[in-house]
């Protein structure tokens, strides 16, 4: 994205957003957001709540000259937290299928989103609701507590099985950890347990949506840990009314070299990334975010966090 010239070797990686097709409504398939990415000069990563976008990215890649990164959400259309779901996202990985190996990149490993059990608290206990385009048939409405968690039933101070498991192959495989929709302490036990078990890039999914609802002072906190980064969405501007004042303050308490900003677009009822980008750059800049500072966020921590070979 050549905003006001800002770059023009390497583009924004946006690592958060939406594609079809999913029971959602959604602007883009892969192939339409590649086309638009390549025309703005952007990457992105291809992000879907119900299957693994792995395979989309991986066979549409060598078409463009722009990062194209693949998912996968470990909500329950995947069987919730399991190695076995990301191991199906490892084996789509590739362009080629007749080899045997899967491609040398990265991909996100968002823990569960629609289905997390903070996501279902703060939802009325819906995953999904018409406002974000979908229909009233496709909504599923779930009891108390039987939301996805990384919490151990036991003992809600340590991980659970299954999720000690997930974190083992992602830092086998160096993956990239997303916290998804959990809870303010959930995402705190993960990230540190995360880190023990050697993973090596995380990224704490929009800390400010009410879901997590995170504090500042627990967003710097995590940030402090080498390649923890704090996401900061365009779109929860809007749709969740988070006032752009926090954002400016968690910038300069946290500083940008530990932040990444995204603009989680792919809503039909949204502007286009590249839009969005435009938009975003333009708050920012109002709100006194230095030109440079917005290229650490949004080209030089993305680039780290998911291009194989950047540490």
């Amino acid at each position: 994205m050549n905003i006001d010239k800002i770059r023009i070797d390497k583009p924004i990686l946006d690592l958060h957003v939406h594609i079809g097709p999913e029971f959602l409504r959604r602007r883009y398939t892969i192939k339409s957001l590649a086309e638009e990415a390549q025309r703005e000069f952007f990457g992105f990563a291809a992000k879907n709540h119900f299957q693994p976008t792995t395979a989309w990215a991986a066979m549409i890649s060598t078409n463009y000259k722009i990062p194209i990164i693949g998912s996968i959400t470990l909500n329950k259309s995947v069987g919730g937290i399991n190695p076995e779901a990301v191991r199906a996202a490892l084996s789509g990985f590739k362009i080629n299928p007749q080899k045997t190996n899967r491609e040398r990149g990265r991909f996100i490993v968002w823990m569960p989103t629609i289905h997390a059990e903070a996501h279902l608290i703060n939802n009325n206990r819906k995953d999904i609701i018409s406002e974000w385009g979908c229909a009233t048939r496709y909504q599923s409405t779930y009891p108390k507590g039987t939301g996805l968690t990384v919490l151990d039933k036991e003992d809600a101070n340590l991980l659970n099985k299954e999720t000690l498991k997930v974190l083992e192959l992602i830092a086998k495989e160096d993956l990239i950890l997303a916290t998804g929709h959990l809870s303010s302490k959930e995402v705190e036990l993960l990230v540190k347990e995360a880190l023990n078990i050697g993973v090596k890039r995380i990224i704490i999914t929009h800390p400010f949506f009410k879901a997590t609802n995170m504090s500042i002072e627990k967003q710097v906190e995590l940030s402090k840990f080498k390649r923890v980064f704090l996401e900061l969405c365009y779109v929860n501007l809007k749709m969740d009314n988070i006032p752009i004042s926090l954002y400016i303050k968690l910038i300069k308490v946290a500083g940008p070299e530990n932040i990444i900003l995204s603009t989680d677009l792919g809503q039909l009822s949204s502007e286009t990334v590249g839009e969005g980008w435009r938009n975003y750059f333009k708050l920012l800049k109002k709100e006194g975010v230095s030109k440079n500072k917005f290229i650490q966020m949004a080209i030089e921590n993305p680039h780290k966090i998911a291009i194989k070979g950047l540490v």
